[in-house]
């Protein structure tokens, strides 16, 4: 069996399949990684999601102080006034419509913005490129709650002047002035005006995702099963060569001849 695998083919077959078990694994703890974090964001859900609102400068002391396991899906309440235009989040489907998430930014009494996702809005049955009317947000003081999170992936894709790719408070920066906290606010309610209310306009912002990760655990371990796999097809082709070269030099018996099944049919011709 070892000299056959010392053969050139063989050799190149196993590097690779060993390089392909490599990628693999590498894939399979990709996937793992996943599992984690998913893991980690349901559990910061269960533990903060139902706790009070606290003043959001005793969570982020800072505007560059950014959201993690402890502060995620925390409720904050903060003080400001909404600035006259908002910032449509666009490819925000809900049950099949197209929309937008609006979120507004509000000037808090520190200076700072904060980025609000007051709500979706359908985008209605016109053209894309014909932007739906944005029902305004109250004017004068305000304070709103809701709850902390994470600014989303740069999906490095331009936007127009007033619309988002995704909430993400870089991006956001370049069209607002002033400094933008480093993290953004799902609306629960405003004075004492809750999120998704008729009087809005809009419907309530999506709550938390509860996705624990399952299917990237499957994964995980499916891709490990996958380089396992290509390594056995190797050594069990390599081995079955290795038993033809045994017989035709002598040192193995001939295979059994299967004599061949006689077909009714031809039972029948004879």
């Amino acid at each position: 069996m070892i000299q056959t695998l010392r053969k050139p083919r063989w050799l190149r077959a196993l590097a690779g399949a060993f390089v392909f078990m490599l990628a693999c694994v590498w894939l399979g703890q990709w996937q793992l990684g996943r599992y984690e974090h998913k893991q980690a964001k349901v559990r910061a859900i269960d533990r903060n999601y139902a706790a009070p609102a606290v003043p959001l400068r005793e969570l982020l002391p800072t505007t560059t102080t950014g959201v993690d396991d402890q502060t995620l899906w925390r409720q904050v309440r903060a003080e400001g006034r909404y600035d006259p235009n908002p910032l449509l989040v666009r490819n925000r489907p809900r049950d099949g419509e197209r929309g937008y998430e609006v979120v507004w930014p509000l000037r808090l009494t520190d200076g700072s913005v904060l980025l609000v996702d007051r709500g979706w809005l359908a985008a209605g049955e016109g053209a894309a490129s014909q932007l739906p009317a944005v029902p305004p947000a109250p004017t004068g003081p305000v304070t709103v709650t809701g709850w902390l999170r994470w600014g989303e992936t740069d999906l490095d894709k331009a936007p127009a002047r007033g619309q988002l790719a995704s909430i993400n408070y870089t991006i956001a920066q370049e069209q607002i002035s002033g400094p933008v906290n480093h993290a953004y606010l799902v609306l629960a309610a405003e004075n004492a005006t809750k999120a998704g209310d008729p009087a809005t306009g809009l419907a309530a912002p999506p709550g938390p995702d509860r996705d624990q990760g399952w299917n990237n655990m499957s994964y995980f371990g499916q891709w490990w099963l996958f380089g396992l796999v290509a390594i056995a097809m190797v050594l069990y082709a390599a081995r079955r060569e290795h038993l033809e070269e045994q017989r035709a030099a002598g040192g193995l018996p001939a295979r059994p001849v299967t004599p061949k099944k006689v077909r009714i049919w031809d039972e029948e011709d004879e």
